[in-house]
């Protein structure tokens, strides 16, 4: 019995001062996955979603910036790390909810869109929701990169990069990319919408 306390004791003193996400079996992964794929300083050569599609290229590696969103559900799949991510919104109107403002909403809608994917070592996806393991939520602008591939018209991207936006960086990439659109003189989207988006999380394991 006495041995049994000393355990008990060891065990509380190891997780003082720990939350129960930092001592859960599950942080060990995520730590790993953070220190691997974040990067602190913005990527000097990025695209918009549009522009991937428009010079798709199977297994090319891509970097293009988004913002994480799915029209009226998550964008984080609970099952699996993969999430959704759209257009970074117009410039002046980078909303922490763009459900407040109804141009955006209605912009954001028909958008272009990725999925992004965290593979694990043998090429599958890791089997735990993004947004936990990452530090992530719905509306953050980030810029990713990885190979890409595509499973029927959806863009995926496998996730070997991730830079967190700030709000001015990521207004000053909307606008640099609207002004690109316009120089070509194709301003006028003809966009897939959200609410017809392929499952591609459940249509393809490990893309």
């Amino acid at each position: 019995m006495v041995c049994y306390w000393r355990a008990c004791l060891l065990v509380f003193a190891l997780c003082a001062g720990c939350d129960q996400k930092q001592c859960g079996p599950d942080d060990t992964l995520g730590q790993q996955l953070r220190q691997t794929l974040y990067v602190e300083k913005q990527p000097e050569s990025i695209s918009s979603i549009r522009d991937a599609y428009d010079s798709f290229a199977e297994g090319q590696t891509i970097t293009i910036a988004g913002r994480i969103y799915a029209d009226g559900i998550s964008p984080f799949d609970a099952n699996e790390a993969s999430f959704t991510i759209i257009e970074l919104p117009k410039p002046g109107h980078n909303h922490e909810d763009p459900g407040d403002c109804p141009f955006c909403k209605r912009e954001m809608k028909n958008a272009k869109f990725a999925i992004v994917k965290i593979l694990d070592d043998q090429g599958s996806t890791i089997a735990q929701p993004a947004d936990q393991l990452l530090d992530l939520i719905k509306n953050q602008d980030i810029v990713v990169t990885g190979p890409v591939s595509r499973v029927g018209e959806t863009l995926i991207v496998q996730l070997q990069g991730l830079h967190l936006l700030s709000p001015g960086a990521a207004e000053s990439l909307s606008k640099s990319f609207r002004q690109a659109l316009q120089a070509t003189g194709a301003d006028t989207q003809s966009e897939q919408p959200l609410d017809q988006q392929p499952d591609a999380s459940r249509e393809v394991s490990g893309a």
